[in-house]
């Protein structure tokens, strides 16, 4: 796949997947999305890059409370090399955060203003949750998520 740069994939968060650029994604991917109930996905593994859709509630049935509306991005996942199978996503990141980087590092780097969280453990899911670092870029949000080790593993973008 051609590579595109944060602004394009930030601009993606909120399209139908009838729009022609996830269209496009679609094709040139070979693959198709998968959906798991309310949930979409189109994951490319190659690139570095999973993207998550949701239904949209405009058509939401009165009966059912079901979305049955078309799918649209919610957010787009850009992994380091090895994260959850993938190889690291190419392109470049923001203010030249680099995957490896520290928590230090990255927020030396941001010309955003960080909010920080995680790292606390839940009951629910019986495991420490990661640290994560998030700030606003644009009209989008975007979170840099570190491994137990305290480097970036991963930027999601919403």
């Amino acid at each position: 796949m051609k590579s595109r740069d944060i602004e394009f994939w930030l601009g993606l968060i909120g399209k139908l997947d009838s729009d022609p650029d996830i269209r496009e994604l679609v094709v040139a991917s070979g693959k198709s999305i998968v959906s798991e109930h309310q949930v979409g996905y189109l994951e490319l593994l190659s690139d570095g890059i999973s993207i998550m859709f949701k239904r949209s509630y405009a058509l939401q049935q009165p009966t059912t409370g079901v979305a049955d509306g078309p799918y649209y991005v919610n957010a787009v996942h850009l992994h380091s090399s090895g994260h959850d199978g993938y190889e690291e996503y190419r392109g470049s990141l923001v203010d030249g955060v680099l995957f490896g980087d520290s928590e230090l590092t990255i927020i030396n780097k941001l010309s955003c203003f960080p909010t920080k969280g995680g790292g606390n453990y839940s009951t629910i899911l019986k495991r420490q949750l990661p640290k994560w670092i998030e700030c606003i870029v644009g009209n989008g949000h975007i979170r840099f998520t570190l491994s137990p080790m305290g480097s970036l593993i991963m930027v999601t973008l919403f």
